[in-house]
């Protein structure tokens, strides 16, 4: 209680308690007895009360110490997951790098992509023109071809040469492998075997035949050569004296170089010798013609001039000798030669390769 309320007692005359050394002095041994129990029951229980405060110290610091452990382990173990952590930012930082990398490198080959498909596409476009331009030369060459047999054709009149330029163009074609050609390379096949089916006259055979006749006309014998010689005893014995039969000698021998006798189916006139050589180089002559003639592809012509060779040979040179019989027979039989055959009509193949050229122009 508070000193108010003891002087408040004391002021109202309550007697104050006695004090603790006052009890013992005027305690009983019963009592003193109970107060010792007392205290030695206070001194236990505060004993026990310390001793259990010491056990809870030790369970306490037991605890505590466990705590520490533990709280050491998940420290490591947080360490651990730390560094776990930290690499596997650094796997997601080198994933990202990677990331980016990759990113990189598929931007860079998308664009070396698009490098290649126009570097492609600049080669087939470059081999387009160059194929197409090959194709176009090939294509000239086998037009120009085709106009020069139509040409040798239509004004020479040379079927050869005309066979020898389709085939030629035919082979030019074939080295295109251009389907679109087809139908051309059928037509020039047609022409090309309508021209191998005309005659075709061995004209360098007839020029070297006409040049050996021309050559052998010089040795041809001329009519009248071989003619009645008066026998050496006619021409030999002179009479002494004179009389009617010597003067007819005399006669004959003055006129014999003039007047000749030949044996034959049909008179012919003696050439002088002057006149020989023109003869012999008329006829050459009209050979030379005759092999122009052929050359120029001239039947009219060529006919005309064999003919009057021949009849030249007929009228001045001895038939019956076996050189001019060889004469007439070879300008007979060359005679014979057509100059001129039927010609078949050319141009279908160089119209149909123009219009497919007109269709691939556009135009």
């Amino acid at each position: 209680m508070s000193g108010d309320e003891a002087r408040t007692e004391q002021a109202d005359g309550a007697t104050p308690p006695p004090s603790a050394d006052q009890k013992d002095v005027g305690a009983t041994p019963h009592e003193r007895h109970s107060l010792a129990s007392w205290f030695a029951a206070a001194a236990l229980v505060l004993s026990l009360v310390a001793l259990a405060g010491v056990g809870a110290s030790v369970w306490a610091w037991y605890q505590l110490r466990g705590e520490h452990t533990r709280i050491a382990m998940l420290e490591g173990r947080t360490s651990s997951v730390e560094g776990r952590l930290a690499e596997l930012e650094k796997s997601a930082a080198r994933a990202r790098d990677l990331s980016a990398l990759q990113d990189q490198v598929a931007t860079v080959a998308r664009a070396q992509q698009s490098r290649n498909a126009a570097f492609t596409a600049r080669i087939d476009k470059l081999s387009a023109r160059l194929g197409n331009g090959v194709l176009s030369y090939r294509e000239d060459e086998a037009e120009a071809l085709m106009r020069l047999a139509q040409s040798r054709l239509d004004v020479d009149g040379n079927a050869r040469a005309s066979l020898q330029a389709l085939q030629l163009a035919d082979q030019v074609l074939a080295g295109t492998d251009a389907s679109e050609l087809t139908p051309v390379r059928t037509a020039l096949a047609q022409e090309i075997q309508a021209l191998k089916a005309v005659p075709q006259p061995d004209i360098a055979g007839a020029v070297a035949r006409l040049t050996a006749v021309s050559k052998a006309v010089d040795g041809l014998p001329l009519a009248g050569e071989h003619f009645i010689k008066p026998p050496p005893s006619e021409t030999s014995t002179v009479p002494a004296g004179w009389s009617w039969r010597g003067f007819g000698q005399a006669l004959k021998r003055a006129f014999s170089p003039l007047v000749v006798v030949r044996r034959g189916p049909e008179a012919r006139p003696l050439l002088p010798p002057r006149e020989v050589y023109f003869v012999r180089e008329n006829i050459k002559l009209a050979l030379v013609s005759a092999r122009a003639a052929l050359l120029q592809r001239d039947p009219a012509s060529y006919r005309a001039s064999l003919a009057q060779a021949s009849h030249w040979i007929d009228s001045w040179f001895d038939t019956s000798a076996a050189s001019v019989q060889a004469a007439k027979e070879t300008i007979g039989q060359l005679s014979g030669l057509d100059l001129k055959p039927q010609l078949p009509t050319l141009g279908s193949a160089l119209a149909r390769l123009r219009a497919i050229r007109k269709t691939q122009s556009g135009s």
